[in-house]
């Protein structure tokens, strides 16, 4: 997931915590996560098939 502008927290249901800003990315693996936008923020989030 890429932060394109704007900044989040992204909690993992594992526990881990990240907060980004703009240009920032997190690589989230075969878990759910909730994202809170901190200001206006803009996201891309890139779904790749499992190998």
């Amino acid at each position: 997931m890429v932060q394109i502008e704007g900044a989040s927290e992204v909690e993992g249901k594992a526990g881990g915590k990240a907060h980004l800003t703009m240009r920032d990315a997190v690589e989230i693996v075969e878990e759910g996560f909730t994202v809170k936008t901190l200001e206006n923020a803009h996201l891309l989030i890139i779904e790749m098939a499992k190998q």
